[in-house]
């Protein structure tokens, strides 16, 4: 898994002045100021972490917020000019949750409605420990930025969803213009009047908003091996919760025959069954970790016939049962 180089650019450029902390936040990460700020490349993630933990270790709480939210559209490469040039901003969500790995490549995005509330859910994809809150608090604090910067809105009305209980540096989000943040939620996202999805965008141009969706389709191809036939059944599956309505069900909803579908994906270099297992493991993981839900409801839920089905998959997927996993990881998210 890679990062784009531009975050960490933009991140270490207010240091530069800094020589000796700019060493610090470098310390083991193998990574070269001169050589990032003479390139477009991604960074691997073993490297950004490093570097995460240094910060957390060495900078002010919070200054995690305060880079995302000070972060402009354009920062966001091609992901933040599709979102910016939409039609609207219910297609800029649209392009956010499509296209976050581009950018993100340790989360997903969920979007929803209920309540009169449009809603973002932000999951971890793979085992992020103790750099858990701040690289999904960042995701999600960036892209309510773009949001309120689309639809014109400030922040009235947006609010932010965050895991556990408030931490040491809680002001910081409100400090960055958010009017709400919510702790203790069942996962990290955000949520707004539904009514602002049918918000022209102000920086509507269709034509670059085309060019960027393509490169976006590139990157994710390219730097993710997914596509967007794979998102359109990953967005079904967590429509229904994460229980599978079945590959013809799909197939059909997609205007394909089921042999279509399973060649498309083989194309792709996934299967139906893979996908399937992704999403169980990405809902598994977040429920177990924040929700309130039994091991069994949970696996009730996934579309496992008994607990020792679900926790047969879980053991392969995280090499633990469920109950250890919750005792281990639960009771919300591990704060820098």
């Amino acid at each position: 898994m890679k990062i784009p180089a531009t975050y960490l650019k933009l991140y270490l450029e207010h240091f530069s002045a800094q020589p000796e902390l700019l060493g610090t936040l470098l310390d083991g990460t193998g990574l070269d100021m001169d050589v990032l700020a003479s390139s477009d490349r991604y960074v691997a993630f073993e490297s950004v972490a490093q570097l995460l933990e240094n910060a957390n270790r060495t900078l002010e709480d919070g200054w995690h917020v305060r880079l995302a939210a000070e972060m402009e559209i354009m920062q966001h490469g091609p992901v933040g000019i599709a979102a910016a040039t939409a039609a609207d901003l219910g297609a800029a969500v649209v392009t956010l949750a499509r296209y976050v790995e581009v950018r993100a490549p340790f989360a997903w995005l969920e979007r929803g409605e209920h309540d009169g509330r449009a809603h973002l859910r932000c999951f971890e994809t793979v085992e992020l420990g103790p750099l858990r809150a701040s690289l999904l608090e960042t995701t999600v604090v960036a892209c309510a930025n773009v949001i309120r910067h689309v639809g014109g809105q400030r922040d009235e009305g947006l609010t932010l969803h965050l895991p556990g209980p408030p931490p040491a540096y809680a002001a910081a989000f409100s400090a960055e213009g958010f009017a709400e943040s919510k702790f203790g939620a069942a996962s990290y996202g955000l949520s707004f009047p539904a009514v602002w999805l049918s918000r022209p965008s102000l920086l509507y141009d269709g034509t670059m908003h085309a060019a960027s969706v393509n490169k976006c389709r590139e990157l994710l191809a390219t730097t993710t091996r997914r596509s967007d036939l794979e998102f359109s059944i990953r967005e079904m599956l967590h429509e229904s919760g994460g229980r599978s309505p079945g590959l013809e069900v799909v197939a059909e909803r997609l205007n394909l025959s089921p042999r279509t579908l399973i060649r498309r994906l083989k194309e792709d270099g996934t299967a139906y069954r893979d996908i399937v297992e992704g999403v169980h493991k990405t809902l598994a993981r977040e429920a177990l970790m924040n929700g309130t839900e039994s091991v069994a409801q949970i696996g009730y839920r996934l579309g496992y016939s008994d607990a020792s089905n679900f926790g047969r998959a879980f053991r392969r997927w995280f090499g633990t049962s469920p109950g250890h996993y919750r005792e281990q990881r639960g009771d919300g998210a591990s704060r820098p």
